[in-house]
């Protein structure tokens, strides 16, 4: 049983390198036996009981010293081993080993570590968004500090037990990945390195790095020739002697700029351009330098060429950043393209929001006014049914006295005639004469007051205001509103393809003609179409499916939501009208 701990500055891309390594064998570590730790979690803990400092605020090499570890301690990495007892080759990977190198080298003889580096430049380059965004003369003096004393630490070890590390290239490691298993495999012993193969596809993989580096090297020679074409003539600059990379233009002309890959890769830190930058600015920290050197020199596997970080010419750094340049105008001329089609899209919209609710309020205006004339003459009449309701009370009255007048009288005479058969009532019947005569003059008073109120009724009759014809022609006034014209548009329109497609230009020029016959009527004033003799045609034509649909998309156009939801309402409506006629 033999295990891997790869380690690595946070930016020199170990987490690649681990990759590489399962791809050629190596297991993932199993979780330990009793606690079911894994190694990342066996870390956290032997970092919080040692009060071990954040890999990013180590300053110095010093800190990074072996921490002393008490037996009690021991058990963990005990445990974690018999968790993998049964897997011949297996491994992780943590930065935060660097910390605990001499604990797991003393508990297991047969730990190999495989220390991962890459150049200064990659940890300022992971770091841009720090750098932009805070005190670059603090930052980099930081960021470089913190990369000298973990890589510091890590050769010095490596100084120490040779036979047991191999010093790895994450740059050249997929490309020397067959050199670096031999050393690997003799590290580990024959035994062992029988468990590590090259992937399936690592022969083809390396047909294409090699097909790219050719690329690149023919293009460094065609951009290198193109430079010396410029620095020697007096023409005028022009990007495309060297020309533009095609994934660029057709991330913008072509995806819209949603291929956010490619222009990541263009506009990305590991240009020619931003490396030059980098090379000088690394030139003020010789340290940083000398520390990559020095690593390079102990490298497991050699470079078969000269790094070419080092190697960029100050020419290809200037024509790649023209050319960026010239791809960011590219961009902010489509950005700017777009917005001002969005913004005279946002225009349209809004003068047909304006004229669209200019209707609204013309039809709310006449729906008022409309409205206001009806309870005028519904005022009127009920006045008028109240006056009417008096009269005939009051006359009922009188009829009723009359009635009991006349009653009084017969009875007045019955009982005269009574009086007169009788000789010996003579003073009864004077007295009923009287009684009579007073019952006559009642009579008459009653039929004069009675007279007088029939003439009074006559007089009011008269004087109110006889009922104008009514007029006819509701339907037609139905069919002249908005809603039943914009439904019957529609009806019209939906019957053919071309119909529509000109069902929009069509509904505008409806409303158009709806505006003008309101501004040519403006002073004529028509009557509420409740008055009109043949009003019940109107009601008739409001169920039309025309008028339907109209008032549908009337009441769909007042706000955004409406305009998503109108097509499903119009159908719904269309489709209830067809239910309602079987």
């Amino acid at each position: 049983m033999n295990k891997i701990i790869l380690l690595g500055h946070p930016s020199s891309g170990y987490g690649a390198v681990e990759n590489l390594l399962k791809q050629s064998g190596m297991k993932t570590a199993l979780p330990s036996k009793r606690d079911s730790l894994l190694p990342e979690a066996i870390t956290d803990t032997l970092c919080k009981a040692h009060d071990c400092a954040l890999l990013d605020d180590v300053m110095s090499e010093d800190e990074f010293q072996p921490q002393q570890v008490g037996t009690v301690w021991h058990g963990l990495a005990l445990d974690l081993l018999l968790g993998n007892l049964d897997q011949e080759l297996w491994g992780w990977a943590d930065s935060r080993s660097i910390f605990w190198l001499h604990y797991w080298s003393s508990l297991d003889p047969h730990a190999t570590f495989v220390m991962v580096y890459d150049h200064p430049i990659s940890v300022l380059q992971s770091n841009a968004s720090l750098l932009a965004n805070g005190d670059l003369e603090m930052a980099v003096p930081r960021l470089l500090e913190n990369w000298q004393a973990y890589n510091g630490a890590m050769l010095r070890f490596y100084s120490q037990h040779p036979d047991r590390c191999l010093l790895v290239n994450s740059q050249r490691a997929k490309e020397q990945l067959d050199n670096y298993l031999v050393e690997l495999g003799d590290r580990l012993g024959g035994k062992n390195s029988a468990n590590l193969y090259l992937p399936i596809d690592f022969k083809q993989d390396q047909k294409q790095i090699q097909g790219q580096a050719q690329s690149n090297l023919e293009k460094v020679e065609e951009q290198s020739h193109a430079i010396g074409t410029l620095l020697s003539s007096d023409q005028k600059f022009n990007a495309d002697i060297v020309g533009k990379p095609s994934s660029l233009m057709a991330a913008i002309n072509n995806t819209a700029l949603s291929n956010k890959s490619e222009l990541i890769n263009w506009f990305g830190g590991d240009s020619a351009f931003d490396q030059h930058l980098l090379l000088q600015l690394l030139s003020d920290y010789p340290q940083a330098t000398q520390i990559f050197e020095e690593l390079e020199a102990a490298s497991t596997v050699s470079s078969n060429s000269e790094n070419e970080k080092n190697n960029i010419h100050p020419g290809q750094a200037w024509v790649q950043f023209i050319q960026q340049r010239q791809a960011i105008a590219d961009v902010v001329i489509h950005f700017y393209e777009q917005l001002q089609k969005q913004i005279a899209e946002i225009e349209t919209l809004q003068q047909e929001k304006n004229e669209l609710s200019n209707q609204l309020t013309d039809e709310s205006k006449f729906k008022e006014i409309e409205r206001s004339e009806k309870e005028t003459l519904i005022q009127e009449k009920a006045q008028e049914i109240k006056l009417k309701q008096e009269i005939l009370s009051k006359n009922q009255l009188l009829q009723e006295e009359t009635q009991r007048l006349k009653s009084d009288l017969e009875s007045a005479h019955k009982d005269i005639e009574g009086l007169k058969k009788s000789s010996q009532e003579s003073d009864k019947i004077k007295d009923l004469e009287e009684e009579n005569d007073l019952l006559l003059t009642q009579l008459h008073t009653v039929q004069e007051e009675l007279e007088r109120y029939y003439l009074e009724n006559q007089e009011l009759i008269k004087k109110q205001p006889k009922p104008k014809p009514k007029p006819y022609g509701a339907a037609q006034r139905v069919q002249q509103q908005l809603s039943y014209r914009l439904g019957a548009a529609m009806i019209a329109n939906s019957r053919s393809l071309g119909g529509c497609l000109k069902m929009p230009f069509s509904l505008i020029g409806v409303t158009r003609a709806y505006r003008a016959d309101l501004r040519a009527k403006a002073n004529l004033k028509l009557p509420p179409i409740h008055t009109y003799a043949d009003a019940h045609d109107a009601e008739r034509y409001r169920q039309h499916l025309s008028f339907q649909l109209g008032q549908t998309m009337l009441k769909h156009i007042k706000t955004p939501w409406g305009w998503l939801w109108m097509p499903f309402a119009l159908a719904s409506k269309a489709r209830a009208f067809k239910k309602s006629r079987r």
